[in-house]
């Protein structure tokens, strides 16, 4: 008998990232990267943005290639870091992979710059 996947059952997987949310902002940290970022659930990706937006983050999701439900999602605190850009990489290649960079910007000390960058590596299974 194959078991269903977790997406199959919202009251399990709703609550859990919820919970997993509240870790996440529980550190205060000034620049987050998920990967295996559930994008093509609306009602999750709303979750996340809504509550790192109004934590002070501006965030990014970046799809996996060829149509994967999964992908990045990068938050930046934007109290502590100006946005100077911010790039999503596809690389197109076996595994779908995907990076993003974000070139940000000290906002105490501007001239103290950082590029961050998050990818989705490849496993193969």
């Amino acid at each position: 008998q194959q078991s269903k996947p977790e997406s199959d059952f919202e009251e399990i997987y709703f609550p859990r990232n919820t919970k997993i949310v509240k870790e996440i902002l529980s550190h205060n940290s000034s620049v987050i990267c998920l990967q295996e970022f559930w994008h093509e659930n609306k009602e999750l990706v709303k979750l996340y943005d809504q509550a790192l937006c109004q934590a002070g983050y501006q965030t990014f999701n970046t799809p996996r290639t060829n149509g994967k439900a999964d992908g990045l999602l990068m938050a930046v605190d934007t109290s502590m870091y100006e946005i100077l850009s911010q790039q999503s990489v596809p690389f197109w290649d076996c595994g779908d992979r995907v990076a993003q960079m974000s070139h940000l910007a000290s906002r105490s000390a501007p001239s103290d710059q950082v590029i961050v960058v998050n990818t989705h590596l490849l496993f193969p299974y």
